[in-house]
């Protein structure tokens, strides 16, 4: 776990230094190659597990709460942040 804070760490202040266009294609590839392996290997281990059909209604149903959940506390809390800091009229 350190290990992935520091990466992150020396990732952050090489951003600091370097020139803001550095990269830029090389930097696209490199993060569409790993973003593609990721998921590559999130669904072999997804393929791997014998009881993933009996899981999927659970999955369903979790992630709907989930998404209610926050989407109701995201309004009350822009209503509270509303009523705290007033409406800016222009």
């Amino acid at each position: 776990m350190l290990s992935y804070v520091i990466a992150l760490g020396v990732g952050v202040a090489a951003g600091f230094f370097l020139p803001s266009g550095f990269m830029t294609k090389p930097k696209s590839l490199i993060f569409n190659i790993s973003l593609l392996g990721l998921l590559f290997f999130m669904g072999v281990n997804l393929g791997r597990d014998p009881e993933l059909l009996s899981k999927l209604s659970n999955f369903g149903i979790i992630s709907g709460i989930m998404s209610v959940t926050v989407v109701v506390f995201s309004v009350i809390a822009v209503m509270i942040l509303m009523r705290i800091f007033g409406e800016k009229s222009s």
